[in-house]
């Protein structure tokens, strides 16, 4: 599982951790981008957005719709 630090007293949190189990401050919320084609909102770590189906590693993905591959 993924960690952080908290920025307050070094404390090694969960990603989601909202305060600090060890001093109680306050964690940054990560800046989640909109996609550029949906506006949605993305999580980190995704490689295509799951609303869209827009490649978000610059890569095209592969979009099946019945049974005829589009962006290939």
């Amino acid at each position: 599982m993924e960690k952080k630090n908290c920025p307050s007293c070094n404390e090694r949190l969960s990603l989601d951790a909202r305060f600090c189990s060890n001093c109680a401050a306050k964690q940054p919320v990560p800046k989640k981008d909109p996609c550029a084609c949906c506006g949605k909102e993305l999580q980190e770590g995704w490689k295509v957005c799951p609303f869209c189906e827009t490649s978000l590693t610059g890569k095209k993905p592969r979009l099946w719709t019945s049974g005829i591959t589009l962006g290939v």
